[in-house]
């Protein structure tokens, strides 16, 4: 960003990116308790199951995201503005921009893990560098016309390029749709008892701080 765009538009890019990226957390979270279920459902056959499982995962980690990302979209100069000082307050447009990318990765669901686990490894890893690369080209050059907020565009549609092609090869190669599941069914359930499960002993063991 620094190479085409303002030391302002780079400060409140690199802000916006870290709110961003905590939009992640939610959906990590439920990618972290899917790929043993996964994989022991694929080596069942239970490929309808697997499905409604990983579309279960992919509604419970978007909630979230979407809500903590309309908050701050909505109300996000202020927010930005008590968190990191008035001068950052314009971060916020970037992060309506940039929060795109998280909540269709979340919507999309856990499609890198269902092709980890079908045994689709290096497929995964060229469709990331190849449209890695095709998202820095046109970072560049939207960069180089619109400065930071061209850089957050073609940040975010690289990220929904990668969502949107990893979740459609996940259905076609192992046929298993998983983007979101409207309905909570007996899996979203269980998923949402085993996140919450593992949430709970992640907090045990954060240490207490003293405040400063």
């Amino acid at each position: 960003v620094g190479a085409v765009a303002s030391h302002t538009d780079t400060a409140l890019y690199n802000t916006a990116s870290r709110v961003a990226n905590l939009l992640a957390v939610p959906y990590f979270a439920t990618s972290l308790v899917l790929p043993p279920g996964v994989a022991g459902l694929w080596a069942s056959g239970q490929h309808g199951k697997l499905e409604r499982t990983v579309r279960a995962g992919a509604f419970i980690g978007a909630v979230p995201v979407v809500v903590v990302y309309a908050v701050v979209a909505a109300f996000g100069a202020p927010i930005m503005g008590a968190v990191f000082g008035h001068g950052y307050r314009g971060a916020a447009a970037y992060f309506v921009i940039l929060g795109i990318g998280p909540v269709l990765n979340a919507a999309t669901g856990a499609a890198v893990t269902v092709l980890t686990m079908v045994g689709e490894q290096r497929l995964v890893a060229v469709l990331t560098v190849v449209i890695t690369c095709l998202t820095l080209g046109v970072e560049i050059a939207l960069g180089e016309e619109f400065g930071g907020v061209g850089v957050a565009v073609a940040s975010a549609l690289g990220t929904i390029a990668s969502n949107v092609t990893l979740s459609v090869v996940a259905w076609r190669r192992a046929n298993v749709r998983t983007w979101l599941y409207f309905r909570l069914t007996a899996e979203a359930r269980s998923v949402l008892r085993i996140a919450g499960g593992a949430l709970r002993a992640a907090l045990r063991r954060v240490p207490a701080t003293e405040p400063h």
